[in-house]
């Protein structure tokens, strides 16, 4: 069961980080006027980052449920 668990803390907080580092890229920085993110590019790395988390966070939401399905 602990297994279970930390892969569903895990990708919470991988999924978090993702958000975190998408946010981070849109912020207002000092710089010249046009020189800002490629979209396209941002988007992909974001989805990217959310495929591993939400897989985990799967696996790991069968893995409990077959778990207590198994105890009881």
């Amino acid at each position: 069961m602990k297994r279970y668990v930390f892969a569903i803390a895990a990708a919470c907080i991988m999924i978090c980080l993702a958000i975190l580092a998408y946010w981070d890229v849109y912020r207002p920085r000092v710089g010249p006027v046009g020189n800002g993110p490629d979209d396209a590019a941002v988007l992909r790395v974001l989805i990217l980052r959310l495929i591993y988390p939400a897989g985990l966070l799967v696996v790991g939401i069968i893995g409990l449920l077959r778990y207590k399905k198994k105890r009881s």
